[in-house]
């Protein structure tokens, strides 16, 4: 009986520990959890515009539906036009839903008209107009009004509007694993900073650079 006992034992204890390292080993696996390497590295998948050499790199999480999102707009495009050259500009995706219900849709409007090479556009219109479309109860009907009006393939953007949800989902991801809880927030060069104090902040990295940043002015691209 003793015997037996012992075998039981560590029988379970053996499948325990087997448990237990099942258990851990997606935890040291980012793939696993949709999490990235670097979270502020910027790729070809991101939406960007000004030089890849740019002394600066503006990265901002925003939601189409923020009221504050839509009001740093002007902010943001006169910051682009004073260091054109110098300042390359990314907008990613952090919807929220919690508060904004239209927003995510927003967001894969955007992704679909970026497959048609129009992310820019749409982003502009959707904040343009996002009085207009916060409130609506038939939100994509808007949208496809908006694609429309872009001249997008219209079947395209119904086609890559249902699979753009990954790409604002991995946004968001990315945003979390930086502790992004609110919209907009800012990265300038890999550092959270205010939107009061972007302006001095870009200058200052700008007036410290070793001055050999090419100004081969203004480029867009993204996903």
């Amino acid at each position: 009986m003793g015997k037996t006992f012992w075998i039981l034992l560590v029988g379970v204890v053996a499948i325990l520990v087997g448990a237990f390292l099942l258990v851990r080993e997606p935890s040291d696996n980012s793939t696993a959890s949709g999490a990235v390497d670097n979270p502020l590295e910027v790729t070809e998948e991101d939406h960007t515009k000004g030089p890849e050499d740019a002394p600066v790199t503006l990265i901002e999480y925003g939601d189409f539906q923020c009221p504050h999102c839509a009001s740093a707009e002007p902010e943001l495009k006169q910051l682009r036009q004073d260091f054109q050259g110098e300042l390359r500009f990314v907008y990613r995706h952090f919807p929220l839903t919690g508060t904004h219900p239209n927003a995510r849709a927003a967001a894969k409007a955007s992704e679909a008209a970026a497959r048609q090479d129009d992310f820019w556009a749409m982003h502009d219109l959707l904040f343009a107009r996002q009085q207009e479309w916060s409130s609506s109860r038939n939100v994509r009907e808007t949208f496809l009004g908006y694609a429309e009006q872009l001249g997008l393939d219209m079947k395209q953007y119904e086609k890559d509007f249902e699979a753009a949800g990954s790409d604002v989902d991995h946004d968001r991801r990315t945003g979390e694993q930086l502790d992004v809880g609110s919209t907009p927030t800012f990265f300038v060069n890999g550092e959270k900073v205010t939107q009061n104090n972007l302006r001095e902040r870009i200058q200052s990295i700008i007036e410290n650079s070793s001055g050999n940043s090419d100004s081969s002015g203004d480029t867009s691209s993204g996903r």
